[in-house]
């Protein structure tokens, strides 16, 4: 019997060992879910307007990618209830010969105390021993064994137990994998359509290459004077420190040395500079969205967001400057010790120059481009004079 206890210890590391990867996909599928949720909202702001844009390609890729995230965290799940299928119909199958081999043992018990009994009585086979000590081992024997005997009794109906358990428990394995199953399927047939329009969308915006190129071309000069602006105002704010180190970096007061150690450790937890947003485009170079050929280079991430929607603080920290930047609306950047994050594309500030301000406070009013119904703010975070990558430090 003691390789079914530990078999059964060894079942019950395993369905725990499951059950957090379990949780961990569905977790996932929670994030892809949601994205989806609200890139879909984002889609439904851009109906407004029946042209395509290549903001309307920006979000079905997006939403694509978030569907394809979503259905590899299914397949995954599929393969995790596959094997617990598996392991299921294993463990029932041991489960059975356990059984058969503790009734065949409890059977040659029931046995053994017919026989004792067709002595005459228990009294009669203890006293006939030869000598004291032969009566006490009898003595002992029986009470031994009788007990040995309820312990198999209970043993088996533990053992009955645990194997009506496991096959319930794989029925709703079973119904979980044909939810996933049917689930998927109709994530499949989105896909497909959204890989359709995606399809629709390319070919109508090609047929504007010409006005898409100089749209294009505007866009990534705004960008580079933007990027060039913030780094020359952060190479600045360092010099005029009067603090400056050669590492470029600056020497801290006690109070600020806090500021930028308890931001390195919050690093990956901090909240997003929106409630609510999805990111349209990534840190570092990556490829145009419409254009495979041409690459981009982007210091910060974009993220879209809807209508009306405000900035606020990702840590606590002082406002050191407010900016406004031609056709790129405002831009605040906000000082954590050596640390610094920028807000970019604001319509409304509602922060100015020196103010202190606490993580999750509001900035200011993200701009929305009514031409093509986009609201998007552009964030950076910056280690004295060096670029991060924000997704690094906000919360997943």
């Amino acid at each position: 019997m003691k390789r079914t206890v530990l078999y059964i210890l060894f079942l019950m590391f395993s369905a725990s060992s499951f059950g957090q990867t379990l949780d961990e996909l569905r977790k996932q599928k929670a994030e892809a879910e949601q994205a989806i949720s609200f890139t879909n909202k984002l889609l439904d702001a851009n109906k407004k307007t029946t042209q395509t844009t290549v903001n309307k390609l920006t979000l079905i890729n997006k939403q694509i990618s978030s569907r394809e995230k979503l259905i590899q965290a299914m397949n995954s799940e599929i393969g995790l209830l596959d094997k617990s299928l598996e392991d299921k119909r294993k463990n029932i199958s041991n489960y059975e010969k356990d059984i058969e081999i503790l009734k065949a043992e409890y059977a040659k018990s029931i046995y053994q105390t017919w026989k004792t009994k067709s002595l005459n009585n228990r009294l009669v086979y203890v006293f006939s021993g030869k000598d004291l000590n032969q009566v006490y081992r009898r003595m002992r024997y029986l009470r031994e064994f009788t007990s040995y005997r309820q312990q198999q009794g209970k043993q088996l109906v533990k053992l009955k137990d645990e194997l009506a358990n496991e096959i319930a428990s794989l029925e709703d394995v079973r119904k979980s994998k044909v939810n996933v199953l049917s689930s998927k399927s109709e994530e499949q047939k989105l896909l497909e359509a959204e890989k359709g329009k995606q399809s629709l969308y390319v070919n109508d915006l090609k047929r504007k290459e010409r006005q898409l190129q100089q749209k294009l071309a505007q866009d990534k000069k705004k960008m580079n004077e933007l990027n060039a602006f913030i780094e020359k105002i952060i190479a600045e704010e360092i010099r005029n420190s009067q603090k400056e180190k050669s590492t470029g970096s600056m020497a801290l007061t006690p109070e600020e040395k806090l500021l930028s150690d308890n931001f390195d450790k919050n690093k990956g937890r901090l909240p997003w500079p929106l409630e609510q947003g999805v990111i349209t485009s990534k840190f570092g170079v990556y490829k145009n969205p419409l254009y495979k050929t041409v690459t981009e280079e982007n210091f910060g991430i974009d993220i879209q967001t809807l209508k009306g929607q405000i900035a606020r603080a990702v840590f606590g920290g002082e406002v050191t400057g407010v900016y406004a930047v031609p056709g790129l609306n405002q831009v605040v950047i906000i000082r954590h010790g050596n640390y610094r994050t920028t807000y970019s594309n604001l319509q409304e500030v509602y922060v100015k120059r020196g103010d202190k301000v606490e993580i999750k406070q509001s900035i200011g009013k993200v701009f929305t481009d009514d031409v093509n119904e986009k609201t998007s703010l552009h964030f950076q975070v910056w280690n004295g004079t060096t670029r991060l990558n924000p997704e690094d430090w906000i919360a997943k």
